[in-house]
């Protein structure tokens, strides 16, 4: 039975919300995750001169699990400097929220970075330029606009250099981009390249494809970017191998004392998953704590069935995923259109005509043959 469970026995007896809280804390590191991770983290630890990070995947890929396990990573390996300093705070982050109004709030974002720093008194934060300036103190400015709530901005930056995090990690950061004008959206990004670069702290976008043309809006900000692609399993060979082994693992987790075998079942599992671990690990939530509502202690195919997403759902998802991942493929009409504007295929022709003689080579002509005034030739 040891081998088949791999969950403390002794929560078979325990009631419905204490075994599904139980699997709700589980967290599955699978190849694709750890992959991730890795390159996050090498990106974190050695920026190269990349300001900004941004790691983009589908939706329930396990962006938000993938933020918890670097900052644990984080903190892990600098717990050294934290015992000689502290008032460091080693990685910080948020959560953006969806704008109520269509636009992106950046006095809200302000504040809610500011709480992530431990930074007491937030209300009565002040801003010495708009003391000291009469003009400012009659403009009034948005909240929308990254230039709204300056005290806020200056406080942010001070908590910066004091707390000396090595990274802010913003999840959900796809709400950026949410700005009724392309300008608008160019701020965001000069805004957030600005205060990266002011207090040389690494900021990390994780977030929706979206993030894909956000990042492409500034070809300065395209420089000063790492992006990371946080994938689904495809129907690779190989990635169903890996995909098969994360629903194998997580059937010998579930709490129940009756396993079915979900393998059986995998196609049906990958269409309503797309590939994506946290879709399939939510999925599996809402069936163990059906399942054991109902009084029984296994999970079948109608049980897959009841609580799978939609098909309309599954559709949605999918289309965003295609259309993401196009955005990510060589776009070989690009490359053309690349190497037009640079003159490389010029070159290349210019090249490709070119003759060069080399020594002792003959250029090409006809031999006379037969005689001349009675002399052989």
């Amino acid at each position: 039975m040891g081998e088949q469970y791999l969950f403390p026995m002794e929560l078979l007896n325990q009631s419905i919300n204490e075994r599904v809280i139980y699997f709700q804390n589980l967290t599955i590191n699978h190849k694709i995750m750890q992959d991730t991770m890795d390159a996050l983290l090498e990106n974190i630890f050695k920026p190269a001169g990349a300001s900004i990070i941004m790691v983009f995947g589908p939706s329930g890929v396990g962006k938000t699990t993938l933020k918890r396990l670097v900052e644990m990573k984080i903190i892990e390996k600098l717990m050294p400097q934290l015992e000689e300093d502290r008032g460091m705070i080693p990685v910080a982050g948020i959560e953006l929220v969806s704008p109520d109004l269509g636009n992106f709030n950046w006095k809200d974002y302000y504040k809610r970075a500011l709480q992530a720093l431990k930074e007491p008194l937030i209300e009565h934060k002040i801003s010495f330029e708009k003391m000291i300036n009469d003009e400012m103190k009659k403009v009034r400015i948005s909240n929308m606009n990254p230039r709204t709530a300056p005290e806020f901005r200056e406080s942010l930056e001070k908590a910066f250099n004091y707390r000396k995090p090595l990274a802010f990690i913003v999840d959900e950061a796809q709400h950026f981009a949410k700005m009724t004008s392309g300008k608008r959206i160019q701020d965001q990004l000069d805004s957030i390249k600005s205060i990266a670069n002011i207090t040389g702290i690494t900021h990390v976008l994780i977030g929706t494809y979206d993030l894909i043309n956000f990042a492409n809006l500034s070809g300065q900000l395209s420089r000063r970017t790492v992006d990371i692609n946080f994938s689904r399993y495809t129907l690779e060979k190989e990635d169903i191998a890996h995909f098969q082994r994360i629903i194998y693992s997580l059937q010998r987790k579930l709490p129940l004392a009756d396993q079915t075998n979900l393998l059986e079942h995998w196609e049906f599992i990958y269409e309503r998953t797309v590939g994506c671990v946290g879709i399939l690990k939510n999925w599996l939530e809402r069936c163990l704590y059906g399942v054991l509502s109902e009084g029984k202690e296994c999970i079948g195919i109608t049980d897959l069935e009841k609580y799978a997403l939609s098909i309309n759902k599954i559709d949605k998802i999918v289309s965003e995923v295609l259309l993401g991942e196009s955005l990510l493929m060589e776009d070989e009409e690009k490359r053309k259109k690349i190497h037009y504007m640079l003159g490389l295929n010029i070159q290349t022709e210019k090249v490709q005509n070119r003759v060069t003689k080399k020594v002792g080579q003959r250029k090409p002509k006809r031999d006379l043959v037969g005689e001349i005034d009675g002399r052989d030739i």
